[in-house]
């Protein structure tokens, strides 16, 4: 399986945050697509933590990070002490939209569904992204200690990854 052999290759080293992403999606979709099923052991910590260093917390150190503004954020810039912040922020937004898009097909995949059947459907899928949601919220302890942790120090009201699932479960 490729996206298989992308994970048990390595993780992506610091520095390039778009190319660590590309790394944390292939992660995710086997996740939220077999997390009954498991990952093996390699590729959960080669996405968890690879020489004490997770792919998570190279994307939150990146030396730059391009953002949806266009502008090119770099951790060197001394001028730029929100650096953490940006990258925490992107990160949080990236997964945010990610899995957005995957709830959207799950709703359209629900529509072939009426009655007991659409119960049973949602049933089944309900179960497989709780147990996504707590693999996924274990990767991205990191953020979750750090950057979300911060947010809640300055008094923002930013979810941990495991309740941002499932509020977009909700929603």
């Amino acid at each position: 399986m490729v996206t298989a052999r992308v994970l048990s290759s390595g993780i992506p080293p610091s520095g390039d945050a778009n190319k660590i992403w590309e790394y944390l999606v292939v992660g995710l979709d086997l996740i939220l697509a077999d997390s009954n099923e498991g990952l093996e052991y390699k590729m959960y910590m080669n996405l968890y933590t690879r020489g004490g260093c997770s792919a998570v917390y190279n994307f939150c150190t990146s030396i730059k990070s391009s953002m949806d503004d266009g502008a090119l954020y770099s951790s060197m810039d001394p001028s730029s002490v929100v650096h953490g912040t940006v990258y925490g922020r992107d990160l949080y937004m990236r997964l945010n939209k990610h899995i957005t898009n995957y709830m959207k097909t799950i709703a359209e995949r629900s529509a072939a569904h009426k009655g007991d059947d659409l119960l049973g459907f949602y049933n089944r899928e309900w179960n497989k992204y709780g147990d996504s949601a707590k693999l996924i919220h274990n990767i991205f302890s990191y953020l979750n200690r750090h950057w979300i942790q911060r947010e809640h120090d300055e008094g923002n009201s930013i979810s941990d990854v495991n309740s941002l699932m499932l509020q977009l479960w909700r929603d």
